[in-house]
């Protein structure tokens, strides 16, 4: 069976996605359509990326995987899983919106759809999933992002993103989910461009 993949975010996720499928690293997968913020210079052959969200839902998808930020789960996640295709969220962030993740959860289970979190969203979930089995007493998280990343979350209330010069904190606090851990967030400028490198982020 072929599952019928669409993305919401065609950066860095999407683009080693359709790498990986052009050079068969992953199998009984097809990319079916994008959904871009805005027109791209660099169309892929077939239509693939559109900004035209009922362009895109038009299509029928098994799977959606979201790789846009936390306001593309806002405003996208909903329709996903009422169109009838699971949702894998990798801006995990955007579920401090407690309201949202009940939302979304309650939407895929009336639909008989599957909301996907996964581990890798956030690093070494996994690893200290393992850990907890020994006993932990605390855990530290530190989040370190490209000030681009951050858009359309609630740090662009607290720092002005685009003139940013140095890294800065935007929170530091407690999980709410996970009492004794402590997440520390901050912002940091990407480098200045090199000779031989290229950075890469998520992007619409």
């Amino acid at each position: 069976m072929t599952i019928r993949l669409g993305l919401i975010g065609y950066g860095a996720i999407g683009r080693h996605v359709e790498a990986a499928l052009t050079s068969g690293g992953i199998e009984n997968l097809e990319l079916v359509a994008a959904l871009v913020k805005r027109p791209r210079h660099d169309q892929r052959p077939g239509g693939l990326l559109t900004h035209e969200p009922d362009r895109f839902f038009a299509h029928t998808f098994d799977a959606v995987a979201e790789c846009a930020g936390h306001d593309a789960v806002r405003v996208h996640g909903q329709r996903v899983l009422e169109r009838g295709a699971d949702f894998l969220v990798t801006s995990v962030g955007a579920f401090t919106d407690s309201a949202l993740f009940d939302r979304l959860l309650a939407t895929a289970k009336a639909n008989g759809k599957r909301l996907i979190l996964p581990s890798a969203g956030i690093g070494a979930l996994d690893i200290l999933s393992s850990a907890a089995v020994g006993g932990l007493d605390s855990v530290t998280v530190t989040v370190r992002k490209d000030p681009s990343a951050w858009k359309g979350t609630i740090a662009e209330t607290l720092v002005d993103l685009d003139s940013l010069k140095r890294r800065t904190s935007s929170s530091t606090g407690r999980s709410a989910r996970a009492p004794g851990s402590t997440r520390r967030t901050s912002i940091s400028p990407p480098p200045p461009p090199s000779r031989g490198s290229a950075s890469t982020g998520r992007a619409l």
